[in-house]
């Protein structure tokens, strides 16, 4: 046999190897994508009360295929812009904003949803003044382990901004930053 008949033999073995390469390689990074944690804080759908919107529940869902571990998620006030809607002569009182553990877990199962409440922002004296809050940015850190028994953490932060509609109640929404420059939703 030639040397050029064994090399064009050789060809076709070559190509079935490169290309069966190829559909292992995405099978696996397919199988690592199906299997990766997704830990997700979802905004509330209905309006919220401008003196007191931080009781209306978010939502924390466990939106991957497998359950995640030793859960935790955190609010973190950022910015608070708020109006007295009450006059006060002597002692208006103070607010403290703290960052806060709202929920603890053992274990969240896949497409397990549980509703977290932001209680960060409170009044320290009585009586409260009456405030209207006009605009909130809160955070929240989530923390999980994607495995039981691997000490490696995972964390997802995500960031809201609330502000009064035109109707008067407060409205919260997912702050995405944008990417190069280019406003997300009107935010920069």
């Amino acid at each position: 046999m030639s040397t050029v008949a064994h090399y064009l033999k050789m060809i076709p073995k070559k190509i079935w190897a490169v290309i069966g390469s190829i559909v292992i390689l995405l099978s696996l990074f397919q199988g690592v994508a199906w299997l990766y944690p997704r830990l997700q804080v979802t905004a509330p759908g209905e309006p919220a009360d401008p003196s007191q919107p931080f009781l209306i529940p978010f939502q924390l869902t466990n939106q991957g295929h497998l359950p995640v571990y030793s859960v935790t998620s955190q609010c973190l006030i950022h910015a608070l812009s708020f109006v007295a809607t009450k006059t006060c002569k002597n002692n208006c009182g103070s607010a403290q904003a703290n960052s806060v553990l709202v929920f603890s877990a053992g274990t969240l199962l896949p497409g397990e949803k549980q509703n977290i409440s932001c209680s960060a922002f409170q009044w320290d004296s009585t009586p409260q003044p009456r405030l209207q809050i006009t605009h909130a940015e809160i955070g929240f850190l989530s923390d999980y382990y994607p495995l039981p028994l691997i000490p490696w953490r995972w964390s997802v932060f995500q960031v809201f901004i609330g502000s009064l509609s035109a109707d008067g109640t407060f409205e919260w929404q997912e702050y995405v930053p944008s990417v190069a420059g280019v406003p997300h939703n009107g935010l920069e």
